[in-house]
């Protein structure tokens, strides 16, 4: 952080961040496939919106990651200030399982039960920006 210039400090942040899920919900559009026992085949009962979906299973709750970054403090009045900051953070963790519980690859309709859907592969990154507004007293 940098000396009083006119009422403001600068500073910059490097470091790093441990965040734990809370709460996941999401919206998808599927394509749902059940087994015929009297074809003895996969078949697809159509498109399906599933609302308020929480795949639990397929989800990491945890991550790591890096924060980076610049902001100011004005001094408002002896030792209550207002900051400004802009943070980068990296999640360092896949946030999936590397392979789906729920979802499956692209396959053909009745196909037969001898040969298994094969579990879809995922993955995803937490990636962001944050801006922070407070202050301090």
């Amino acid at each position: 952080m940098t000396k009083d210039i006119s009422g403001f400090r600068y500073y910059g942040v490097f470091g790093g961040d441990i965040a734990i899920q809370t709460k996941f919900r999401c919206t998808d559009e599927l394509t749902e496939l059940k087994f015929n026992t009297s074809s003895g085949l996969y078949e697809s009962s159509g498109d399906v919106t599933v609302s308020d979906m929480r795949p639990t299973g397929d989800l990491i709750p945890f991550n790591v990651g890096l924060n980076v970054g610049l902001g100011f403090e004005y001094n408002l009045s002896g030792s209550t200030s207002l900051f400004v900051g802009f943070n980068y953070c990296r999640g360092f963790i896949n946030q999936y399982q590397p392979t789906s519980e729920i979802m499956v690859d692209q396959i053909k309709t009745n196909m037969n039960m001898g040969t298994k859907p094969s579990r879809s592969k995922q993955s995803a990154m937490s990636d962001g920006v944050q801006i922070n507004i407070g202050m301090l007293f």
